[in-house]
């Protein structure tokens, strides 16, 4: 019996010794240890290190998405390529500094797909010499001959007025405004009363008043009750009339002008009242 026990301890130390003399290898990962490699968990997918190209115009990446691989996309705009790109001009290099003509009647521009500066015309442009459409006396006297003129005669400003309300005790009061229209230069032919004659067609409706705020004040109906009224009226080239208007402006108004329109809205002159 006392063989046999001892026959199994040596057996038992023998088997013990084995397994502590085993050795375990230690797998990609740096982590697990296995008794063979075959056994090591699989390796994740991963980038490499760095995609870098060492080329400023494309965008590296790397991702899932790419399959772990590096991919390479063009970047546009990319300043330092010699071609000017959309949105570039005018901070890159690789773009003129500027397209500027020194014409004031060109828009100047950078044209992406000429590749080259492009110069569209300004319509109208005061300062070309040529008086075009949009263009009068009023708003390019450089370009333009003074067709009308006007000059106020004498103003005249009260709270009452015949057959209107009263504005007494408010803080606005009627304005009336004498003054003589000249034709300068229309020599145009217009229609009135079925009848054709050349000359400025003159619409009283068509006189406003201006502040030095910017606003405007429009011509009172009641007008038509003024002596020098003047109505609908065709005013022949080098002809003078005089008339009369009525406006309702605040009492606090400075710098209030006449303003004469043609019959296309277009300023043709102003006249200072006070």
């Amino acid at each position: 019996m006392k063989k046999g026990i001892l026959i199994l301890l040596v057996l038992g130390i023998v088997f013990l010794s084995a397994c502590v003399e085993e050795e375990f290898l230690l797998c990609p990962d740096n982590v697990t240890r296995v008794i063979d490699l075959v056994s090591c968990p699989k390796e994740r997918p991963r980038c490499p290190e760095s995609c870098d190209d060492n080329d400023n115009c494309t965008v590296d990446r790397c991702s899932a998405v790419t399959d772990y691989k590096c991919v390479y996309e063009e970047a546009i705009p990319c300043d330092g390529n010699d071609v000017c790109e959309e949105g570039e001009f005018p901070w890159s290099a690789d773009c003129p500094n500027s397209c500027d003509d020194n014409n004031g009647c060109t828009s100047d521009i950078y044209n992406y797909q000429l590749g080259k500066c492009s110069y569209e015309p300004i319509t109208p442009c005061c300062g070309n010499d040529d008086c075009e459409t949009g263009e009068t006396y009023v708003n390019c006297y450089l370009d333009c001959e003074q067709l009308l003129e006007l000059k106020v005669t004498r103003y005249e400003k009260r709270q009452r007025f015949e057959g209107a309300a009263s504005l007494v005790g408010t803080d606005y009061t009627y304005l009336i405004i004498r003054f003589n229209i000249r034709n300068v230069g229309y020599d145009n032919e217009e229609t009135i009363n079925y009848r054709k004659q050349k000359g400025f067609y003159y619409d009283p409706y068509k006189m406003r008043l201006e502040d030095d705020s910017g606003k405007f004040y429009d011509v009172e109906y009641d007008s038509d009750a003024l002596p020098n009224w003047l109505d609908y009226f065709i005013i022949s080239k080098g002809d003078t009339k005089g008339a009369a208007l009525l406006f309702i402006v605040p009492m606090s108004a400075r710098g209030v002008r006449l303003v004469a329109y043609d019959k296309f809205g277009s300023r043709q002159d102003i006249s200072d009242v006070y």
